[in-house]
């Protein structure tokens, strides 16, 4: 079985933050020792009356690929197992191990295995530590989080953990979420290194960086949530994709009558290169979206705009991509021309499932190049609350034969039991 390499980021901050914990931890009891042995019991009691918790995720895909010899049939198991102690003096530990495996059909191209004839499936085989961190409760209103952790922001256009795939995106990083101020949540974060969905064995498996994170809401607005950000973005080794990105989102909903509530939401945002990117560029980002919700049933229309210049375009390399611009991922890194994405959903449950369809239409934002269109189809079911079956669809049919765009259809098998 394979195992991975513990980055350099792991050591420096879930390493160091795991020995802080453990040093703290330990003297709190001793100083107190003279007091009794509550204490200890009450260490202990954090260290063995935390929560197990285990998932498995089982996934069949298939892809065809214009211009690919072969289809790809993928069968793969994603097992998790983790461990969440108990508070002890404001602190918690958690440590999750993940293994990612093929146990069936194996003809795809994970990104590391060499079978290039095939179609991407980016689930490679893998074992790793998906998660490990301390965090502190002890300051009024505030958490602070160090270590391996899921960092998800807002609607994850920007920051996200890619959970669609079997090995999501976690990130070394620190935290410190704060809500001591009515109404406003404020978030910071320090990232480290960037352990992707492309596993250790994959030059692209880990981002090293020295970024920054900014994140606040405003919530005491009725007709809004109003989110500001600011992204700075610092690559060790792939300066291209440093950037600094400022951005504006408002989302909210207001009820028309007893059946009928409109939804909406709206953001704006601004990127440019950032130290020591070797490049000079601006990009505009817009996205707005209205719905309504009625009865049970949910329709959206929405125009998302990521812009290019020919040379450069908006680039969200930490986003989770697969939720956006269609399901077969076709636009995970926007084409020089950039992207505009106009899009019309229709959701809702059906004898307890949920039922979603979705259409867009691509073009490139400089010259309106025509990028093709895609089809979403998406059926799924919960037993129990533990188990989910879900089955899944994307068809992509490519426009001009530009930006090696081509013809591309996703279907997606999965099974899901949580323990």
């Amino acid at each position: 079985m394979e195992s991975r390499t513990i980055p350099t980021g792991f050591s420096r901050l879930t390493g160091g933050a795991i020995f802080l914990l453990l040093m703290l931890m330990s003297a709190a009891p001793a100083a107190r020792a003279d007091a009794g042995s509550s204490k200890i019991d009450s260490f202990e009691a954090a260290l063995t009356g935390g929560k197990f918790s285990a998932n498995f995720r089982y996934r069949y895909e298939m892809a065809d690929q214009s211009g690919l010899p072969e289809d790809a049939r993928a069968s793969t198991l994603r097992s998790r197992l983790g461990y969440h102690t108990g508070r002890f003096e404001g602190f918690s530990a958690m440590i999750e191990a993940e293994d990612i495996r093929d146990i069936g059909d194996d003809d795809y191209n994970s990104t590391t295995n060499g079978k290039v004839r095939f179609p991407v499936v980016a689930d490679p085989d893998e074992t790793e530590i998906n998660r490990a961190f301390i965090d502190f409760t002890g300051l009024p209103q505030t958490r602070i989080t160090a270590g391996r952790q899921r960092i998800k922001l807002d609607n994850d256009r920007f920051i996200g953990n890619v959970g669609f795939r079997q090995n999501e995106q976690t990130f070394d990083a620190l935290r410190i979420d704060n809500q001591s101020l009515k109404d406003i949540g404020a978030t910071y974060i320090f990232i480290d290194n960037v352990n992707r969905i492309f596993g250790s064995d994959s030059p692209m498996g880990d981002h090293e960086m020295t970024s920054h994170i900014f994140n606040v809401s405003y919530s005491g607005w009725s007709p809004a949530k109003i989110t500001g950000y600011a992204y700075l973005l610092d690559y060790d080794n792939l300066l291209a994709l440093s950037t600094q990105t400022y951005g504006l989102r408002a989302v909210g909903k207001h009820r028309l009558n007893d059946d009928v509530t409109l939804l909406y939401s709206g953001e704006y945002a601004h990127q440019s290169d950032f130290n020591s990117n070797p490049a000079g560029f601006d990009h505009d980002y817009y996205h707005a979206e209205l719905g309504l919700k009625a009865k049970g049933i949910t329709a959206k229309a929405g125009y998302e705009v990521l812009s290019g210049d020919g040379t450069t375009a908006l680039q969200t390399p930490l986003a989770t991509g697969h939720k956006f611009n269609g399901w077969a991922d076709k636009f995970l890194v926007t084409p020089v021309s950039g992207l505009a994405d106009g899009y019309v959903s229709l959701s809702g449950q059906f004898m307890g499932v949920r039922l979603l369809g979705a259409y867009h239409m691509f073009e490139g934002d400089s010259g309106g190049a025509d990028l093709g269109d895609e089809v979403n189809l998406l059926a799924r079911k919960t037993f129990r609350k533990r188990y989910t079956a879900e089955l899944k669809g994307a068809f992509y049919e490519a426009g001009r034969p530009v930006f090696g765009l081509t013809d591309t259809d996703r279907i997606w098998m999965t099974f899901i039991a949580r323990i």
